[in-house]
């Protein structure tokens, strides 16, 4: 292999996007998010779109019945479950890079998930960054305000750092004078919620640059048109 790249990044940053546009270019792409789905949901039949659409109403959002949300002891088990299958997502990685070689593939790109910075196992993300390296595409500020505006617009399921979530949820209830877990609205603890796990996030991806390889600015694979074109960037941030 002569490439061997994971991006991480915020969800909204543009990492399946750029994966899918060097897939378009002769890259082996795996998607994280993909296996995932197919690895709680069971269904390997399925095309990318509809893995993740099932993945998302599978981790559903915190609330009230009614308005399409998950009581707390039941959305916190899917959390655990969605974390778990990450994990063991991850530890595939190698199974994936093998398979793409003996295809005859010489670039392999790893779609990563937003939430790859809130692995809490060293030994998983130090697999991950033995067998590749670690791209960390970071938002511009402007960026990052369209990647906030956008989650409030269309608020979607997403997964929280075990250690912070019922911090968070504490203070929504108290914030909000809310007392049951069925009073809350999802779209609204979505919307509240969001920046907080934006702003956490930030360190933690770049952290993981620092340590398993580097960060290059979104802003600067705006304009990418080929393998080259996007070799010749990463190169000047490795």
């Amino acid at each position: 292999m002569k490439n061997v790249i994971t991006f991480i990044g915020m969800s909204g940053v543009g990492k399946s996007y750029m994966s899918q546009q060097l897939a378009k270019w002769g890259w082996y792409r795996y998607s994280c998010d993909e296996n995932i789905g197919a690895d709680l949901i069971g269904n390997k039949d399925m095309t990318e779109d509809e893995i993740l659409d099932a993945l998302a109403k599978l981790v559903g959002r915190l609330g009230n019945r009614d308005k399409g949300g998950l009581p707390l002891k039941e959305f916190r088990k899917r959390q655990s479950s969605y974390y778990h299958a990450e994990c063991r997502s991850l530890l595939f990685l190698d199974r994936h890079i093998d398979r793409a070689a003996s295809q005859g593939f010489e670039n392999f790109i790893h779609d990563s998930t937003g939430s790859f910075c809130e692995i809490e196992d060293e030994v998983v993300l130090e697999s991950v960054g033995e067998i590749s390296e670690v791209c960390y595409i970071e938002s511009s500020p402007e960026h990052a305000q369209e990647v906030v505006e956008r989650a409030q617009k269309h608020p979607k399921p997403l997964f929280f750092p075990p250690s912070k979530f019922m911090s968070w949820y504490d203070g929504f209830m108290a914030e909000h004078g809310l007392s049951s877990d069925q009073e809350i609205d999802p779209d609204t603890f979505s919307r509240w919620v969001f920046p907080k796990l934006f702003e956490q996030r930030l360190p933690k991806y770049k952290k993981l640059a620092d340590q398993y390889g580097y960060t290059v600015p979104s802003s600067a694979l705006t304009d990418v048109q080929n393998t080259d074109e996007f070799l010749e960037v990463v190169n000047q941030y490795r």
